[in-house]
Formats: C-alpha cells, sequence, structure tokens
C-alpha cells in the first residue's frame, strides 16, 4: 500500500539517491524507484512527468547539496587568509566526495558509458564550482602562497591531489562488494579518509604547491 501523498516527490528523489550507487543515474527505473519509495506510479508521473525530467531533478538536487555546502564554506571563511579560504573549500570538496563516493563513481560510470543526462549534468554543473577554485587560486597566487603555474595545471592537480583517496576508497568498496573479490576493506583503507587523513592531504598539497616547496621561488 503507497503511503500518503504529501511528501512523494521527496520520498522518490531520496529513493534513487539511495539506489545510485548501484544504479547510477542511466539504470534507474521507474517502477523500481517507485516501489522502494513506497509512491504509486501516478504520483511519479504527476510530479516528474517522465523518467527524463525525474534524473535531472535528482542529479540537480545532488549537486545542489554540494553547491551549498561549498558556499557555506566560503562565507565560513569570512575575511581568513586566502590560503585557509581555498583549504576550507577544498576540504568541502574532498569531505562530499567521501561521503557520496558510491554515488559519484557510479555517475561516472555513466558519463564513460556516454549517458546523456550524465554528460549534461557534468556540462551545467561542473564550471560553477571550478569558478570559485579558479577564483581562490588566483588570490592564493597574488598572495604569493601559491605557485605562479597555469590555472588549468594546479586546479588539476590539486583536485586530482585531493580526490584520490576517497574515490581509491570507493572504487576498492565496489569491488570487494562482487562476489568474486571480497577484501577485508579495514586493511586496505585504514584511516585514508578520516576527517584527521583527508586535512593532512589538503595541507600536503597546498604546501607542494607553495612558492617555497621545492626550495626557490618560483
Amino acid at each position: 500500500m503507497s503511503r500518503p501523498a504529501g511528501d512523494a516527490d521527496k520520498r522518490l528523489i531520496r529513493a534513487a539517491r539511495e539506489m545510485m550507487p548501484k544504479t547510477g543515474i542511466a539504470g534507474l527505473k521507474v517502477r523500481e524507484v517507485a516501489r522502494k519509495a513506497g509512491v504509486n506510479l501516478g504520483l511519479f508521473h504527476y510530479h516528474f512527468g517522465n523518467m527524463r525530467a525525474f534524473r535531472k531533478r535528482v542529479l540537480q538536487e545532488f549537486y545542489g547539496d554540494f553547491f551549498g555546502r561549498l558556499l557555506g564554506a566560503l562565507e565560513a571563511a569570512g575575511s581568513e587568509s586566502p590560503r585557509e579560504r581555498l583549504r576550507r573549500v577544498m576540504l568541502t570538496v574532498v569531505k562530499f566526495i567521501r561521503e557520496n563516493r558510491a554515488v559519484m563513481i557510479a555517475i561516472l560510470r555513466d558519463i564513460l558509458d556516454g549517458d546523456p543526462e550524465a554528460i549534461e549534468f557534468i556540462r551545467s554543473n561542473f564550471p560553477k564550482h571550478v569558478v570559485i577554485v579558479v577564483r581562490l587560486v588566483r588570490d592564493c597566487q597574488k598572495a604569493g602562497v601559491l605557485r605562479r603555474m597555469p590555472l588549468p595545471t594546479i586546479i588539476s592537480m590539486l583536485l586530482a591531489g585531493v580526490a584520490s583517496a576517497p574515490v581509491a576508497v570507493g572504487m576498492m568498496e565496489r569491488l570487494s562488494a562482487g562476489t568474486l573479490f571480497r577484501l577485508p576493506m579495514s586493511l586496505l583503507t585504514g584511516g585514508m579518509i578520516t576527517d584527521t587523513a583527508l586535512e593532512e592531504r589538503v595541507d600536503i598539497m597546498l604546501n607542494a604547491l607553495s612558492p617555497t616547496a621545492s626550495g626557490r621561488k618560483s
């Protein structure tokens, strides 16, 4: 029996997000999402019309959660130094990846498979937070706390350096969940994605990209 309809749209979105680590965005099916949410098909179509619109809404809300945290980190940083503002933002990025690593790996798989909704999601949203990181990196370069390397180089190094640990853990978890490859995850990941470990990783990357990291001014 279906539950009352008052928050059906929210329950459907929540159900989809819980399913996405296994299905990705491309693998979501109307009947399966509605069944998990306890919502009848009529309410699904009433709120979203079709699966394409629903998938877009799910991805928008997922990114909205992330972007809201990013803006909150910037506001919390206030008038702190450029380096500390960048540090806060990078910690927000890497902790969101940690918390949602299974979903993000599933979305990446959809992108590599050429799923149009996943590709459009990246095209529409990725520039929004990259613009923030670019501005913070430029501020740090002007303040003399980051090397004056080309922006694409320094940003790719920074993002890849801090995101690699939670992504690697997520991939190992995915492998470990298979029937042919089960591993004791604690032995593999240890403290790789604790708050302390992620903070140290961000600090290491910022220190490595400082003008004096190689013992000379850039």
